[in-house]
């Protein structure tokens, strides 16, 4: 037996966000491949550790004071920043595959994600972690969803 397992793309209606979008709608590909998803996981899992060395950092620098921060826990921060930012950018090209799955007209570039995160963090701040959250209840829901 031949059975092929599409690509399921469902709207993201931006109206649920506000109503003032109107009809504006977002793709998002729901039943991403194992790939895809593992790209997700491990960039949650790099995330999450880059966080824990901040929190650490900070503690040590509580205890050990300013001159051991100038001498040596500047750099480790800036380490640590840099490597959140990356990671950042390799959230940003998830959620790029993630939207470009539909039609061409509506597919996404990692430059286009970015461009609608700084608009977004001037204009309304909550707005693209809302879309980065249904996009992620979505694909959570298609995949707990019993089909009868």
């Amino acid at each position: 037996m031949k059975l092929i397992i599409p690509k399921i793309v469902e709207k993201l209606n931006l109206s649920d966000y506000a109503k003032e979008f109107g009809d504006q709608t977002m793709d998002v590909w729901v039943n991403p491949d194992k790939e895809v998803g593992e790209m997700h996981d491990r960039n949650i899992e790099r995330t999450n550790l880059i966080i824990n060395k901040l929190i650490e950092l900070k503690a040590e620098r509580q205890s050990k004071g300013e001159k051991w921060f100038e001498d040596v826990g500047k750099g480790l921060q800036a380490e640590f920043l840099a490597n959140l930012e990356a990671a950042d950018k390799k959230a940003k090209e998830w959620y790029s595959i993630i939207w470009s799955q539909g039609e061409d007209e509506t597919r996404v570039t990692i430059e286009e994600v970015s461009k609608l995160a700084e608009t977004a963090k001037e204009s309304d701040p909550m707005f693209f972690r809302w879309i980065c959250e249904k996009t992620i209840d979505m694909i959570v829901a298609h995949r707990v969803n019993r089909k009868n």
